[in-house]
């Protein structure tokens, strides 16, 4: 049900709509703070669209990043990516260099994530992190290479869609 309202959100995005974004984020994306991934990776997307968009979020990020922080990290790379989304957002080192560890850990194993984390997972929340320290050459280095590759990690085309 959450996921529906995030593609109103984004419609509302893309309309310049942003007051309508984040009293959607506010009521029936994340009022709730789910711990459930899924709604946490629409949280992030929608905050993270809308802070590239130099729209202010406030303190939203602190309670998404608490919930990331409290579902561990290196077990799906499309949610790592999110979860970093969070944790720059919030202006949270730690918890981003625990989940850069985490996913270096997990690429060490022989299953569909440690090839997911590997190809495309990793590098976009390497560049993430770097967007979020004001490196953006470091960004692009990081991003070009999986831009044509991105479905392997997972999501659709409007949740990839971030990484252009």
């Amino acid at each position: 049900q959450v996921h529906n309202w995030w593609h109103l959100a984004l419609f509302h995005y893309d309309l310049g709509e942003t007051d309508a974004v984040l009293a959607l984020y506010d009521g029936p994306i994340y009022i709730v703070q789910s711990t459930m991934a899924l709604n946490m990776v629409d949280a992030s997307a929608v905050l993270w669209r809308l802070a590239l968009g130099g729209v202010d979020v406030g303190d939203r990020w602190a309670a998404l990043a608490a919930n990331w922080h409290k579902a561990g990290a290196g077990n799906y790379a499309f949610n790592d990516a999110h979860a970093m989304m969070a944790f720059v957002g919030a202006g949270l080192d730690a918890p981003a260099l625990a989940l850069l560890e985490a996913q270096r850990e997990a690429m060490r194993g022989s299953d569909d994530n440690a090839a997911f984390t590997r190809d495309v997972g990793h590098p976009l929340t390497r560049a993430i992190k770097a967007f979020g320290e004001g490196s953006y050459a470091e960004t692009v280095r990081l991003i070009r290479p999986i831009r044509s590759i991105s479905h392997r990690f997972g999501g659709s085309h409007a949740q990839r869609d971030v990484i252009d």
